[in-house]
């Protein structure tokens, strides 16, 4: 998989009562590009999807995301807007039916509580 393919599918943390997710985001379609799923979970998906050579900046972006909620960064002197790229991100979904925002509740507990059993991406077509 290739560098660019990587920084084109930010990785977002959503944080619930039972315990954080991460999912990667696809920019193209503003909807998430997998299921939530718990680190080590997330983990294993991107050793899978990316091989080894996409392991070597994995930490680094996880890093970003225990930070800010994202590991897409705006190109910007404050930590504000970085944080804000997160809420900016999920505010924007157009994961609901027929491409329609979808309330982040609603969003979470579809992609995250819901992930069928061993299927991670999910076709957007």
């Amino acid at each position: 998989m290739s560098q660019e393919r990587i920084l084109l599918a930010p990785i977002i943390k959503i944080t619930m009562g039972e315990g954080d997710f991460y999912l990667e985001w696809n920019i193209l379609h503003d909807c998430p590009h997998t299921y939530g799923m718990p680190l080590k979970v997330f983990e294993s998906y991107y050793k899978q999807e990316y091989g080894d050579s996409g392991m070597l900046g994995l930490q680094n972006r996880l890093k970003v995301v225990e930070e800010t909620g994202c590991s897409f960064k705006l190109r910007s002197e404050t930590e504000e807007t970085e944080e804000n790229m997160h809420d900016y991100l999920l505010s924007i979904n157009r994961a609901g039916k027929n491409r329609t925002k979808m309330d982040i509740g609603e969003l979470v507990q579809i992609f995250c509580f819901e992930r069928p059993s061993g299927k991670y991406k999910i076709d957007v077509g």
